[in-house]
């Protein structure tokens, strides 16, 4: 793994999802309908490490609804209207969206069933134990995506 890759997943770890929860609890805790950067605090992060992370969310995630606006100083100001579904869902405040992958399990399970060979059933229960646990999962949502994209399924 790359250092760039370790960089950027403890960066989410680190600091863009306790920020994207800070700010779930924020809209759950009815501080107001729309907040703004100030409005976020997270223990050990300070104002420009949530400011940054709440650009992140807005203009390359998609994780949070929001406008950025850049200031003559340089700086940055950030209005947030809620969580998108994709924050809503990474957060756990919904579901997870995996109804195509348990399809794709379903539809495994059942051949499996009508599979005389033992074998063959043996490999294709292992499948559908395969795919069953990528549900949650960045591969899984992928492959949800990806399915539902084939199947013409709207997300």
């Amino acid at each position: 793994m790359s250092e760039d890759t370790v960089l950027r997943r403890n960066k989410w770890d680190a600091i863009d999802f306790p920020v994207l929860i800070a700010t779930a609890e924020a809209f759950d805790d009815g501080v107001a309908p729309v907040l703004q950067d100030g409005q976020v605090k997270v223990d050990g992060l300070t104002e420009d490490d949530v400011t940054g992370a709440l650009i992140r969310l807005i203009e390359h995630g998609g994780y949070i609804d929001g406008e950025v606006t850049r200031t003559m100083g340089g700086g940055s100001f950030v209005i947030m209207r809620g969580l998108s579904e994709r924050g809503l869902r990474a957060t756990g405040v919904w579901p997870a969206d995996d109804r195509a992958v348990q399809s794709v399990v379903a539809a495994l399970e059942s051949a499996a069933e009508k599979e005389t060979d033992p074998t063959k059933k043996g490999k294709i229960l292992a499948a559908a134990r395969a795919v069953g646990q990528v549900v949650g999962t960045a591969a899984g949502e992928t492959l949800g995506a990806f399915m539902r994209q084939q199947l013409g399924i709207p997300s």
